[in-house]
């Protein structure tokens, strides 16, 4: 226990100084409640804070890598997400994969719904990409898509992520679309 306490400790840390550097705001994270890690599979924790938009994480990358995105402004496009740190800081566990989940290649959002299978959403995706960036010097989902299928634009349609062509780039496609190289991210809260 003691072990587990230091570790999160560590990762408040990292999270807070994360925080301060990209959104030169300060966060308080003793309030947070965390799920317990999944047993099976490798994940990391990511702690989103209160207040974020997805205008203002896709300019963050924005400013560390290049980006393209299709909607001109992110916040009036996406309207519906599965989770938003408008009503508070959380946390969710995500696979620490560089591609997006493989267990989920082939399916839809509609089907992941069908299937109560909770993905990540546009604004923790782009969160992912600027901690592993941040990290690695390196971009996740390089040879396929992530389905962030815990969001949708204002028409229904699901925002996707994929780094390539030297670019990170944020677009979209419709909730009944499945193929081997768009994946959901699955997330435990």
């Amino acid at each position: 226990m003691a072990k587990e306490k230091l570790v999160i400790q560590k990762l408040f840390s990292d999270w807070s100084k994360f925080y301060s550097k990209h959104f030169n705001i300060k966060v308080d994270f003793s309030e947070i409640k965390i799920s317990e890690v999944p047993k099976e599979g490798k994940w990391r924790l990511l702690l989103i804070e209160k207040g974020l938009t997805n205008n203002k994480v896709y300019d963050a990358c924005k400013r560390k890598f290049s980006c393209f995105k299709y909607a001109e402004d992110l916040n009036k496009s996406v309207t519906k997400n599965d989770r938003d740190p408008k009503n508070g800081t959380y946390a969710i566990w995500v696979r620490d994969v560089v591609g997006a989940d493989g267990v989920h290649k082939n399916k839809s959002a509609k089907m992941l719904q069908e299937e109560k299978i909770s993905g990540i959403t546009l604004l923790e995706r782009m969160i992912l990409e600027l901690k592993y960036f941040t990290e690695t010097g390196k971009h996740l989902d390089i040879s396929n898509w992530t389905l962030c299928s815990g969001s949708r634009y204002s028409d229904g349609h699901v925002p996707i992520v994929f780094c390539g062509f030297s670019q990170f780039m944020v677009g979209w496609c419709s909730a009944e679309f499945s193929g081997e190289s768009l994946r959901s991210r699955e997330v435990v809260s």
